[in-house]
């Protein structure tokens, strides 16, 4: 962890802002994972571990990409550097969901403002 903190921080195309971003989000789907089973709900555990695992891959996919549109400027390689944060957005409004369900379980007299 504290090796890829470093390499976020350095002067580098890569990793950065989109890597930082998957792996907030493969964080924030692992705490949607604990809350789901704390809430006893294993079928949401087990997406929103396929989620963080998901996102750690876009991560690494988001790093290459970068790479690649620096070294290559064309249509394929920008339409990449947007379709992976695109897809991070999407995975983590999904987690959100998950974590979302499990609150509504754990803690039902709170409730929530929409």
């Amino acid at each position: 962890m504290g090796d890829l903190l470093s390499a976020i921080g350095e002067r580098t195309p890569a990793p950065a802002s989109g890597a930082a971003t998957a792996l907030t989000a493969a964080l924030a789907a692992s705490l949607a994972e604990l809350s789901a089973r704390y809430a006893g709900d294993e079928e949401d555990a087990r997406r929103a571990h396929a989620l963080a695992a998901e996102l750690v891959l876009l991560g690494d996919a988001d790093a290459a990409a970068y790479t690649a549109f620096m070294a290559d400027r064309n249509e394929e390689t920008r339409a990449e550097i947007v379709r992976i944060p695109e897809e991070v957005a999407r995975l983590a409004e999904e987690a959100v969901a998950i974590a979302e369900r499990a609150a509504d379980k754990l803690r039902p007299e709170i409730g929530r403002a929409h």
